[in-house]
């Protein structure tokens, strides 16, 4: 059950990726006119944006920079 607990943060990040691209479809086709390129942009915004907030959590976070990978940063 431990091992669980240590992925939320990336299951945490992915829910919310899916529950905000819904909208972002619905706002890219319909609103902005781009059809079903309009798709691929807002799967691509919302994932760039969930890199990067994944990215400034595990590098700002005082629980990840206990790893071995980050006593390099």
């Amino acid at each position: 059950m431990r091992e669980l607990h240590k992925h939320g943060l990336f299951f945490f990040d992915q829910f919310w990726d899916l529950i905000l691209n819904i909208p972002f479809n619905y706002l890219f086709i319909f609103y902005f006119d781009y059809g079903g390129v309009g798709c691929g942009y807002a799967t691509t915004i919302l994932v760039i944006i969930g890199l990067v907030i994944f990215w400034l959590v595990t590098l700002l976070s005082e629980k990840y920079k206990k790893q071995a990978y980050m006593e390099s940063l």
